[in-house]
């Protein structure tokens, strides 16, 4: 009984946190520094491609973006853990 049960629990395990891995990246807190400051065109239109990009970024809400003011302060977050991972916008 225990030859079986025991390969048994272990497959119900793995399946189980294996399951759907991309369901909770939501939960998933990550720093966005965007220091774009943006451009016009020779028509006089403003270009903020940067904030663009972020804006799309938190509307996908793939990840829990957090919006940092500075590169260094994302690091520091990414170092002290409050942060899994930090996307800089140049």
């Amino acid at each position: 009984l225990a030859l079986v049960m025991v390969p048994l629990l272990y497959g119900a395990v793995y399946l189980y946190a294996n399951w759907n891995p991309y369901g909770n990246l939501n939960q998933i807190d990550a720093a966005l520094v965007v220091e774009d400051a943006g451009a016009t065109s020779s028509d006089g239109i403003e270009l903020q491609a940067g904030r663009k990009v972020a804006d799309s970024l938190v509307d996908g809400n793939v990840f829990n973006w957090k919006p940092v003011p500075t590169a260094e302060e994302a690091d520091a977050g990414v170092s002290s853990g409050k942060y899994a991972f930090a996307l800089k916008i140049p």
